[in-house]
């Protein structure tokens, strides 16, 4: 079992002003500065009875914390499984990315796939009992609150003046994602790849270190690239600069076919590939930040067609989910590549309502290739 200090999520709004906190907490409550630190951080390595006590007695007197509810809620633990980790929330929000259509002026719409996907997922998380609190089914459903927030898509290419609509949408992209950080205790659910949802592209590039909305495509060596996977855009596909985005690996490294790739541990990247006839692929992505209870959640297919059958086959693809693949005491992280194999040879069908049957393969990133790019940005 594995437990987490959670000062952070009771001190809520108050967190954000960490400098002058510390100070306050430490003179308060008489503990070294540089332990209130790592508990706010949620790194600290032990603390003592007494120093609980004065840390409940500051919560009670200048956060108004129920003192019923001490020291139990200092203490949080974990779930390690991705539905768990979302039903274990008081609130979730819903991203989706919109688009415009030109015989529809002054009107914005949701993709029909993105939308089932997104009220599949609200229909699961509400049948999950709460496995903090070990609620039935029933009380979940009633305690877990949802909002939904549209963010508009890239367009089709994305203009080169900077004070265009490309410049405005990125920028509402990273409020909402601004505003959506401050919520502790809360899932985030960011339903789309980097061509459809600009704030995918910022939660991907906040946690692999990577600057937003800047292609990678000319870095020397694949594995120089910030994010262990990338989507490889279609010739019709709108074609934003992204961190995880592009048209090839590297420099000299093509991605010969569109679809996705994935870092292997020896350093080889394979691919998912977008083929009409034969294939399609998605991907989950989440991190938990255990210090304030918030999951961030990118997940969606490569193609309208993979979403389907995300949608389609969601109960296996998530029972196939074995928690992050990366875990400290300050992020957990998981990223899972799902190839979708069609038969090449069945008779003829619409590839843009293709209903053959499908296998499906969860294929989940070597722990090696996610540690060694987030473990030297874990370092304190």
């Amino acid at each position: 079992m594995k437990v987490s200090l959670r000062l952070a999520e009771l001190l809520k709004d108050s967190a954000r002003r960490r400098r002058g906190l510390v100070a306050e907490i430490s003179g308060t409550a008489q503990i070294d500065r540089h332990t209130v630190s790592a508990m706010l951080n949620n790194t600290v390595e032990y603390i003592n009875l007494d120093a609980m006590g004065r840390l409940c007695d500051y919560l009670v007197k200048y956060h108004d914390v129920d003192e019923r509810r001490l020291p139990g809620a200092l203490l949080g633990r974990d779930p390690d499984k991705l539905w768990d980790m979302l039903a274990s929330c008081q609130q979730l929000h819903f991203c989706l990315g919109t688009r415009r259509s030109p015989e529809w002026p002054g009107a914005e719409f949701v993709m029909a796939t993105d939308s089932r996907l997104q009220g599949l997922m609200l229909s699961k998380l509400s049948q999950v009992p709460d496995p903090i609190h070990d609620s039935h089914s029933t009380e979940a459903a009633h305690r877990l609150r949802s909002e939904f927030h549209l963010v508009p898509s890239p367009p089709r290419e994305a203009p080169a003046d900077p004070y265009s609509q490309w410049s405005a949408t990125r920028e509402k992209a990273k409020s909402l994602y601004a505003d959506l950080q401050q919520q502790n205790g809360s899932a985030c659910l960011f339903l789309g790849t980097t061509k459809v949802n600009p704030a995918t592209e910022i939660t991907l590039a906040r946690t692999w270190g990577a600057e937003p909305f800047a292609c990678q495509d000319d870095v020397r060596s694949p594995k120089d690239r910030a994010c262990p996977f990338f989507f490889r855009y279609r010739e019709q596909d709108p074609k934003p600069e992204s961190c995880c985005g592009g048209m090839r690996l590297a420099r000299r490294t093509p991605a010969p076919r569109p679809g996705l790739y994935y870092e292997k541990e020896d350093g080889s990247w394979d691919e998912c590939a977008c083929d009409p006839a034969a294939s399609d692929a998605a991907f989950i992505f989440f991190a938990y930040h255990p210090s304030v209870a918030r999951v961030e959640v990118a997940c969606g297919g490569f193609s309208s067609r993979a979403t389907d059958c995300m949608t389609k086959s969601l109960d296996e693809i998530v029972g196939r989910i074995h928690g992050p693949q990366y875990t400290s005491r300050t992020l957990d992280v998981g990223v899972y590549i799902v190839r979708f194999s069609f038969d090449s040879e069945a008779a003829e069908f619409d590839p843009e309502r293709d209903n053959r049957p499908f296998k499906t393969e969860v294929i989940g990133l070597s722990p090696e290739v996610i540690r060694r790019r987030l473990a030297p940005r874990q370092q304190p």
